[in-house]
């Protein structure tokens, strides 16, 4: 892993991990029982680790080519109800369908995969104090 993935990386892990604290920190887990503030950890953990784990999954899922077609017709729906945007390459008419799937296959994402990798990671916390939750409540 070269330094710049490992800045995508920690970049993301950061902001991740403010979205969770903008959760956690506003509970009192001082004076919460002890199963209460693994349940609180667990849900600032999830909500970031699921809002990551699932974009990445959709870019993984545009990138075979899955939403090709809703895509394209969102964006013919877009340039027939407001030409004035003309989202599009083609300056005479309609692009078709077939156009339009190989300029999107030369044009596929690439490098997302630290968002799988981040979201992963913190569903992986998530889950630890899930277990610690049972064990205690239980």
């Amino acid at each position: 892993m070269n330094k710049r993935e490992v800045v995508k990386h920690l970049l993301l892990l950061a902001a991740a991990l403010s979205i969770s604290a903008i959760y956690i920190l506003p509970k009192d887990l001082k004076s919460m029982p002890l199963y209460e503030r693994y349940r609180v950890l667990a849900d600032g953990f999830t909500i970031p680790g699921l809002l990551l784990v699932c974009f990445g999954l959709l870019l993984y899922l545009s990138n075979l080519g899955a939403l090709d077609g809703f895509l394209y017709g969102v964006r013919t729906a877009v340039n027939m109800l407001l030409p004035i945007f003309k989202i599009g390459h083609r300056s005479s008419g309609q692009e078709s369908y077939g156009e339009y799937l190989e300029r999107r296959k030369s044009n596929r994402i690439h490098g997302y995969a630290f968002i799988l990798h981040v979201g992963i990671l913190l569903m992986i916390i998530a889950v630890y104090f899930i277990l610690r939750f049972n064990k205690v409540y239980n």
